[in-house]
């Protein structure tokens, strides 16, 4: 049988660290001879419940993140093969026919990389696929080492989320001037900001994820 200890007037644990061992007890139980009071026990609940909703919520937004995050992921794929067909046929077309396809430079640049780049950038992040410096990472000890990756995530989240500022700002400022590219398709600017801004949210999310809730990425 486990022994139970206590942890506050209503809350009692059995030994290990695993949450899942909290086991929360009700007003019937008695210490020193003394029934607990009442409202201890409607606290109890009350924050059970609490806690109950706002778990299903936070599961609720991981699960759309990742539904999110997977059509972004697929978008980026999909660039991919679309910047490799317009490059095949801009070449083709340049070589054989004398006839290049307009524009086709700026849409690679201007939306077909951003979408490559940005819309893969928190599912690489999540996976542990983004390039990092570990030459002296092994001989941080481990407290030190969590300090050092929690201050780097902060950063990182404050650079990225300057980036969803600057470029949400940015969009809105496109949408209101109807500004374009400057090739001669003249095409809307406004998505690429939006594409750019979607890709940093997301990362944002992951990099805030990771701060909250640290868990073990294989960067090595």
């Amino acid at each position: 049988m486990p022994r139970w200890r206590p942890v506050c007037p209503l809350v009692f644990r059995t030994p290990g660290r695993n949450r899942k061992n909290w086991i929360f007890v009700s007003s019937c139980c008695w210490r020193g001879g003394r029934r607990f009071p009442d409202r201890w026990d409607a606290g109890l609940m009350t924050f059970i419940k609490l806690r109950g909703g706002w778990m299903k919520i936070v599961k609720a937004v991981g699960k759309a993140v990742d539904f999110i995050e997977w059509i972004c992921m697929t978008c980026s794929v999909i660039s991919v093969l679309v910047m490799m067909l317009l490059v095949t046929a801009d070449v083709v077309g340049r070589k054989f026919f004398h006839h290049p396809i307009p524009g086709s430079v700026e849409i690679n640049e201007e939306y077909v990389m951003i979408a490559l780049v940005y819309l893969a950038m928190s599912y690489v992040y999540k996976e542990g696929g983004h390039v990092r410096v570990t030459l002296f990472r092994h001989f941080i000890p481990g407290p030190v080492k969590t300090v050092v990756d929690t201050g780097l995530n902060i950063l990182g989240l404050l650079f990225f989320a300057l980036i969803v500022l600057l470029g949400w700002q940015t969009s809105l400022r496109a949408i209101r001037f109807q500004e374009t590219s400057s090739c001669l398709l003249a095409y809307p600017m406004a998505p690429a900001y939006l594409i750019l801004t979607l890709g940093a949210a997301l990362l944002c999310i992951r990099i805030l994820e990771t701060i909250v809730s640290p868990r073990k990425i294989k960067w090595e």
